[in-house]
C-alpha cells in the first residue's frame, strides 16, 4: 500500500517548509502542519541525507484527507487509512463480512495475504514491509508500516533515470526474488488466466449494462483501425498454441509477489533498495511475475491509472470498432517505456538472464501471450469498481495487441 504525493504552488510550498519545519522533519522524519485551513503530513523521503540546500524531491507531501476511508485502494476494494499508531505510522485496509465491500473482494483474499505477508518464510527476506493483522468475528484488518518514498512507477514517471537504469533496478529485484521467496513452495493453488478471463467476463458481462462487453467476447472487433479476433476465438486460439504455458496451472506450485508491476515496488530516494507492497500470494507461479512486469510496461500502466488515455467513435453490431489516442503531454513517457520494454526483452538484459536462470527453457513469446492475458483480466475490475469505460477498453485493446503479436 502506498499513498501519491500531491502538489502545491510556490507560495504553499514557501509557508509549509520554513525553517522551523525542516528542522521538525529533520528530527522526528516527519510533521504534521495545517496550512490555510488544511491539514498536510510532511514526511521525509526513505534514504535521504538532508543536505544544506533545500530539495522538495526529498519530501512526501499527503492531504491530511487520505487518512479517511478510501473505499477503493489500489488493486482492492477495502476500507483504508493512513494512521499513527503511537510510535511509528502505518497503512491499514480493512474489511467487514457482508459488507458492500467485501461483496466485490473477498475477505478470504486478504486474509491469505495477511498471513503471508507474516510468515517466517517472508519476513526473513527483507523485501516487503513489517505487517500484523487482526481478525476478529467478522472484522478483519491488515496493518502495514509506512514507508515514505516514491513507487517505481512513479520514478519512471519523473523521466530522472536512464532506461538502463531503470531495466537493470529491474533486473536487480528479479534476481533477489529468484535467491529467495522463488525457490520455497506455495500452498496456493491459483487459477489459470485463461479460467481467470473467462470468470471475471462472465461475471462483467452479467453486472455491467453495456453490451459492449458481450459484443467483444463474441463478436470481432476493429480497433485504431485494426481488426481483431473476437475475445472467446483469441483464448481459443491460445489455448491451441504450442508455445503457450498457462500460468498457475503447474505441478510444483512456488511463491512469487503475484502482481508485480511497477506500481507495487517502493523505492529509495538513490534508486538503489526497493521494498515490494500489495502481493497476491494467491497466484502460485513466478512466471506471473516476470508477465505482469511486462504488462504493465507494455500497457503505459501509469499513462493509464492516471486517465491521459481517451477512447471515441464507439460503434457495435457485426463488429465492435472504436479508436484510442494519447494525451499529447505523454509522447515522452511512451517513448521512455517502448525503449524499456525492448531493453528488458534484449538478450543482454538482467530481466531475461534471471528469467532464463529460473527457467532455461522459457521463450519471450510466453512471456508476453500471459502478459496481454493478464491485461485483459483486469478489465473487469476497471469496469465494474472503478466505473472507468475508456480505461477499461484501453486495457482490453492493449491486451489483444499482445497476444495478436505472437499468435
Amino acid at each position: 500500500m502506498s499513498i501519491k504525493q500531491i502538489t502545491l504552488d510556490k507560495t504553499s510550498i514557501e509557508d509549509l517548509f520554513t525553517n522551523d519545519n525542516l528542522i521538525k522533519i529533520e528530527k522526528k522524519g516527519y510533521i504534521e502542519v495545517e496550512l490555510k485551513n488544511k491539514l498536510y503530513l510532511v514526511f521525509l523521503k526513505w534514504g535521504v541525507n538532508i543536505t544544506s540546500s533545500f530539495n522538495l524531491d526529498n519530501y512526501l507531501i499527503v492531504d491530511n484527507s487520505n487518512t479517511a476511508t478510501n473505499p477503493i485502494f489500489g488493486g482492492s476494494v477495502c476500507e483504508s487509512k493512513l494512521e499513527y499508531t503511537g510510535r511509528h505510522w502505518t497503512i491499514s485496509k480493512q474489511f467487514q463480512n457482508n459488507s458492500e465491500l467485501e461483496k466485490t473482494d473477498s475477505i478470504e483474499r486478504h486474509i491469505i495475504e495477511a498471513e503471508w505477508l507474516t510468515s517466517k518464510e517472508i519476513k526473513k527476506t527483507g523485501l516487503f514491509p513489517q505487517c500484523n493483522y487482526q481478525h476478529k468475528n467478522d472484522k478483519f484488518k491488515l496493518s502495514s508500516e509506512f514507508i515514505p518514498s516514491n513507487t517505481l512507477g512513479e520514478v519512471i514517471w519523473d523521466g530522472k533515470y536512464s532506461v538502463k537504469k531503470i531495466a537493470d533496478f529491474i533486473g536487480d529485484i528479479f534476481s533477489k526474488l529468484n535467491s529467495s521467496i522463488y525457490l520455497d513452495p506455495s500452498d496456493q493453488k491459483g487459477e489459470c488466466y485463461i479460467e481467470k478471463v473467462q470468470r471475471r467476463w462472465e461475471n462483467l458481462i452479467t453486472k455491467d449494462t453495456n453490451k459492449i462487453w458481450s459484443e467483444l467476447y463474441t463478436n470481432s472487433s476493429i480497433i485504431n483501425g485494426k481488426r481483431y479476433a473476437s475475445l472467446n476465438q483469441i483464448l481459443a486460439n491460445i489455448e491451441k498454441k504450442s508455445k503457450h504455458i498457462s500460468l498457475n496451472n503447474n505441478s510444483n506450485p512456488r511463491m512469487c509477489h503475484g502482481d508485480l508491476i511497477p506500481e507495487d515496488i517502493l523505492v529509495n530516494s538513490t534508486l538503489t533498495k526497493f521494498i515490494l507492497i500489495d502481493p497476491n500470494p494467491q497466484n502460485s507461479d513466478p512466471l506471473c511475475d516476470w508477465s505482469k512486469m511486462i504488462m504493465s510496461i507494455f500497457l503505459y500502466y501509469e499513462l493509464a491509472i492516471q486517465d491521459k488515455i481517451f477512447v471515441q467513435n464507439i460503434t457495435l453490431g457485426d463488429k465492435v470498432s472504436f479508436n484510442y489516442t494519447y494525451s499529447s503531454c505523454s509522447l515522452n513517457h511512451r517513448n521512455f517505456m517502448n525503449k524499456l520494454f525492448t531493453e528488458l526483452l534484449s538478450d543482454d538484459s538482467i530481466y531475461l538472464k534471471q528469467l532464463r536462470l529460473y527457467n532455461t527453457n522459457i521463450e519471450i513469446d510466453q512471456i508476453l501471450l500471459n502478459a496481454g492475458l493478464m491485461a485483459i483480466a483486469i478489465v473487469p475490475f476497471h469496469m465494474l469498481e472503478h466505473k472507468n469505460l475508456f480505461r477499461s477498453l484501453y486495457f482490453y485493446s492493449k491486451g489483444i495487441e499482445l497476444i495478436n503479436s505472437v499468435l
